[in-house]
């Protein structure tokens, strides 16, 4: 395996290849990689959830960049990870004051990668975040630290985002607005089932703009009530 890294002045990027001269990716399955929950078949897959290339498409759509592959069966492949080169005025640390506390943004989600997404989105939008990868934690963050916006999976170990969403709806922080976030289908019925939520959001059309501005009506919403 090679790992290149090179600056594209006409484009203004920075463009991250890395190489191998593995078993290679047949064309038919160049675009199934990308799907969310989508394996392809082979002797070398050893199992896995089929959520870390299109969660790695999704980062880098998130950074103002793309990510794409390139390959021949039984050659190797070749992926392609080019981001935008962005340049910021350095500014010296603002002092935290307690009139200025920050609201809190609760993430449950047992996907490491889609934690640190929403997390950035989160933090750029000024928000503190906090984690939880497994509903049964989640619901007790959401109980100790009552947070302004909880944002959850519905598929996780212990107890799934389901069962967290009825908890919390029958608790004290009921009024907590929840935003639902899932890779999955759901029935007519699952939806009734998560009538208490704010918003579902499939994780495919999660964008930092979509989500931003999903927050910032939360936030005017919640002003109006106060």
């Amino acid at each position: 395996m090679r790992v290149i890294a090179h600056e594209d002045a006409r484009d203004n990027e920075i463009i991250f290849l890395i190489e191998d001269t593995g078993i290679g990716i047949e064309e038919k399955n160049l675009d199934v990689i990308f799907e969310e929950f989508s394996q392809v078949p082979g002797r070398l897959q050893k199992g896995g959830t089929g959520l870390g290339l299109p969660l790695s498409r999704r980062l880098a759509g998130l950074l103002g960049g793309r990510l794409s592959v390139r390959s021949k069966a039984g050659i190797g492949s070749t992926f392609e990870l080019a981001v935008p080169i962005q340049f910021g005025d350095a500014a010296p640390p603002a002092r935290p004051s307690p009139a200025s506390k920050k609201k809190r943004v609760l993430v449950v989600d047992d996907e490491d990668t889609f934690r640190y997404v929403i997390r950035h989105i989160a933090e750029d939008a000024g928000y503190e975040v906090l984690e939880a990868s497994d509903g049964e934690v989640g619901t007790q963050l959401a109980l100790d630290q009552r947070p302004y916006i909880i944002v959850l999976d519905l598929h996780m170990p212990r107890v799934d985002g389901f069962t967290a969403l009825a908890r919390l709806a029958e608790s004290n922080v009921s009024a907590t607005p929840v935003i639902v976030c899932t890779s999955y289908a759901l029935s007519a019925e699952q939806k009734r089932s998560l009538a208490s939520a704010y918003a579902i959001v499939p994780k495919q059309d999660v964008s930092r703009d979509g989500l931003t501005a999903l927050m910032q009506a939360v936030l005017a919403e919640k002003v109006e009530v106060e």
